[in-house]
């Protein structure tokens, strides 16, 4: 009986929630990549360590610089369903201003896809990211650490 008698405060609430009063506060939630932020990777040089920053916007557009170059496109992060495999990242190059890069070479990325399998040192808030060639995460190459949230 004690849940028949709080049905009506129940359905008042929804119908606040789904048609609130004029000129009230409207909450709504956005969950962004766990990945968006400003992350940084050393490339060793010759000279020494130069340093490619990825700025993944939380809308799905990635902005890069590597020494010269400056790239901009867009990316796509993906858990899989079954949550013990790692997530996907998906990126592709819209625009390259076609300088050179971290590693000497200048290439034009325009059209340029990328996949990698990510390990993130914490799936929520993470400061570690490692992209790795295969799905089990033992060839991961590439080490990220985040600089800003």
């Amino acid at each position: 009986m004690a849940t028949l008698s709080i049905m009506p405060a129940v359905w008042a609430a929804f119908a606040l929630w789904t048609n609130p009063p004029e000129g009230s506060a409207v909450i709504s939630t956005y969950e962004m990549p766990a990945i968006a932020g400003l992350w940084e990777v050393a490339v060793p040089t010759e000279n020494g360590v130069c340093y490619e920053r990825y700025n993944f916007a939380q809308d799905g557009k990635l902005r890069t610089t590597s020494a010269q170059e400056i790239t901009t496109g867009s990316y796509a992060f993906m858990y899989p369903e079954d949550l013990t495999e790692l997530p996907i990242i998906a990126t592709t190059t819209e625009q390259d201003n076609n300088a050179a890069d971290c590693a000497g070479e200048q290439i034009d990325q325009t059209g340029d896809g990328f996949a990698a399998f990510v390990r993130l040192d914490n799936k929520h808030s993470p400061t570690v990211m490692t992209w790795c060639s295969d799905a089990e995460g033992e060839n991961c190459p590439t080490v990220f650490k985040r600089i800003l949230p």
